[in-house]
């Protein structure tokens, strides 16, 4: 290792606990790599394992950005930090440098081919132990060598779910960056003229080391961190892009409390109708049943408020908490959005059919349309024509699509289901 007084050591460290701090103050990832040349070029005459060993770190110099960090250790070692990076991107900048390295020129017509293994810690989730990075990182290097891999990731005593976690916490916010997020969207079947008349627009997460990741799994780091305003943010945009395309259907967008609560959101939403020309009155949002926030006057303005821009709004995943018709005196929704657990429970006891229809003709009475999701089953689409639903969508009717997709297959739904019912 690096003498402990020697400037480089200092330099190294006082770097190392800065970018530690900005790794934990702005909730970023971090990679710390240790770097060994294993293969060096042939020596000409003149020459020393010191030049070459500087020229190398010359190079790996110019690859890396102005905020990551190289030092060398002795003539063959190496350790590199590279702040602000996830670990997917990690290994993309490693494996450019090795490419690099093994196709290049000390002199005109003199090619020379560095060979190099590296081992990587990732802080936080790699490790958490601030003053034992370099080690890990080193050690993850010595098993490079011994089993001859260029690159390799220091992984602590966690099983493989543990460590899927901790990789979606800490890359959720390069996604939105790096154009690894996309919408989808699924269908919604009105049942009396058996017509796609809308869709829910549903967030997707396509990582490039872990593949899909379901919203289920990462919306609730996207709360914690804080994020939820951006993601809404940017699927609303993204609607308000492609609305044109999707003729006259209308539109469900799922919000938050703390997002309907969040500063500045009617001034974002007209922001965004002005800017792309769209009718606010084909956007529904769907917010959740939280009663104890819908009684307050704050959420009742800004909800009237959203109504005024002609924004539609739903309730959604009624039946799953406290909220009940007597709530919806003075709430200004236009949809009941049923909770799935209706759909499963009516599926296993057929008796609960006396007990739904009450609560859609008390919807319909208010003035209220009625939706259901969830249903996966033909026996479910009747039941709930049967009980004068408005409203259905689930994988009976179509899994979420693209937006080519859904276009394309509006009709072929619709033909299937007629054929159905």
């Amino acid at each position: 290792m690096i003498n402990s007084t020697s400037p480089e050591f200092q330099r190294l460290k006082e770097r190392l606990d800065i970018s530690v701090a900005f790794s934990e103050r702005y909730e970023k990832s971090l990679a710390i790599c240790y770097l060994r040349i294993t293969a060096l070029p042939k020596q000409q005459k003149g020459e020393t394992t010191g030049n070459l060993s500087d020229w190398f770190q010359s190079e790996v110099d110019s690859l890396i950005r102005n905020i990551d960090t190289l030092e060398k250790v002795n003539n063959t070692d190496f350790i590199l930090i590279l702040t602000d990076i996830t670990e997917n991107e990690c290994e993309v900048v490693l494996s450019r440098i090795i490419g690099t390295l093994n196709k290049l020129e000390l002199k005109p017509m003199q090619r020379v081919t560095f060979g190099a293994n590296i081992g990587v810690c990732m802080f936080p989730y790699g490790s958490a132990q601030k003053g034992n990075l370099v080690q890990f990182a080193k050690k993850q290097m010595e098993e490079a060598v011994i089993n001859n891999r260029a690159i390799s990731m220091y992984r602590p005593n966690k099983n493989e779910d543990e460590i899927r976690q901790s990789i979606i916490r800490n890359d959720l916010p390069a996604a939105l960056q790096n154009n690894q997020l996309s919408v989808v969207f699924q269908p919604q079947l009105q049942l009396n003229t058996k017509k796609i008349i809308g869709m829910e627009a549903l967030i997707r997460w396509q990582h490039p080391a872990l593949g899909k990741i379901s919203p289920v799994e990462f919306i609730p780091y996207a709360e914690a961190k804080g994020l939820l305003d951006s993601l809404f943010q940017w699927v609303f945009e993204e609607i308000c892009k492609k609305i044109e395309k999707l003729k006259n259907y209308n539109i469900s967008i799922n919000l938050s409390v703390n997002q309907l609560l969040s500063s500045g959101l009617e001034l974002f939403i007209t922001n965004m109708a002005d800017k792309y020309e769209v009718d606010l009155s084909r956007i529904t949002l769907e917010i959740t049943e939280e009663i104890g926030l819908y009684s307050s006057n704050k959420v009742l303005k800004r909800i009237k408020n959203l109504k005024l821009l002609g924004i539609k709004l739903a309730l959604d995943d009624f039946g799953k908490g406290y909220f009940s018709f007597a709530d919806f005196i003075n709430f200004p929704v236009d949809i009941v959005k049923l909770d799935k657990s209706f759909v499963t429970s009516l599926a296993s006891n057929s008796h609960l059919k006396k007990a739904i229809l009450p609560i859609i003709q008390m919807a319909h009475f208010l003035g209220f349309k009625v939706v259901v999701e969830g249903i996966e089953e033909y026996r479910q689409l009747i039941d709930w024509e049967e009980l004068k639903c408005d409203i259905v969508q689930g994988f009976f009717i179509s899994k979420p699509l693209t937006l080519d997709e859904f276009i394309v297959d509006i009709s072929k739904i619709e033909h299937r289901v007629n054929g159905l019912l």
